[in-house]
């Protein structure tokens, strides 16, 4: 196992409740690669970022909720705003994506993009442990 500590990013929905696949997409991630902290867009009404947030608590990593501020920004545009900065300010490796809606669709498009590991649960679900093993501190394969 490789000591490189990872930033991993979860959304998706906040209606998505399958606490059980959340625990195993991050545990096996965990597992292989130590998670150094979880951030998440700190969705108020629970859904993927609040199973991640507990997931975090449990296993005592670190955990940083980044929430949009629609009440004092531009309305629907701060989810978008949010996710781009916590893209380019949290120096992720992976982004861990989990079902749900426009936000979700938002923080995968973006993250891509910037070229940053994307794993879709809802596609395949697996971690591709080779590629895990193989990302160097800048978070890009060796």
């Amino acid at each position: 196992m490789s000591d490189q500590r990872l930033s991993v990013i979860v959304t998706g929905g906040r209606n998505y409740n399958d606490v059980e696949r959340v625990y195993q997409m991050l545990d096996r991630i965990h597992d292989v690669r130590p998670i150094e902290i979880v951030v998440t867009g700190a969705c108020p009404f629970g859904g993927a970022d609040l199973l991640a947030e507990n997931w975090a608590k449990s296993r005592e990593v670190n955990y940083l909720g980044i929430p949009a501020k629609f009440k004092t920004g531009d309305g629907k545009s701060e989810g978008p705003k949010r996710n781009r900065w916590i893209l380019d300010n949290t120096n992720p490796d992976i982004v861990l994506a989990f079902p749900g809606d426009r936000g979700t669709a938002s923080m995968v498009r973006e993250a891509e993009k910037r070229e940053i590991w994307t794993v879709d649960s809802a596609k395949d679900g697996r971690v591709n442990v080779r590629k895990l093993l193989s990302l160097d501190a800048a978070g890009e394969t060796k």
